[in-house]
């Protein structure tokens, strides 16, 4: 799991930039603290892609399965059972009984 070279040398570009940027006089007191958050962010995603080219060979080819999938019935909130302040699950017809 290595870096490629064109990786590499973006990774070099962004830490060349993240240096110059630090020659610049400072504006804001946060600025320099949120490039910097932002800038490590991205060279993470490029120092991960080796990981997930590995991770990629590693997954089994699933298959698929001609047709379509079964829906799934879900009660609506007006017969769903509801919980009392005890704890206890009452249905709708025993609460308003």
């Amino acid at each position: 799991m290595t870096l490629t070279i064109a990786e590499r040398v973006v990774i070099r570009i962004l830490s060349a930039a993240g240096r110059i940027y630090g020659d610049l006089p400072i504006e804001r007191a946060e600025e320099a603290s949120a490039f910097h958050r932002a800038l490590n962010a991205v060279i993470a995603v490029i120092e991960a892609r080796p990981v997930h080219r590995a991770t990629a060979s590693l997954q089994p080819n699933l298959k698929t399965i001609p047709g379509s999938a079964r829906s799934v019935k879900r009660k609506s909130p007006t017969t769903a059972a509801t919980v009392s302040g005890s704890g206890s699950t009452k249905s709708p017809e025993r609460i308003s009984a």
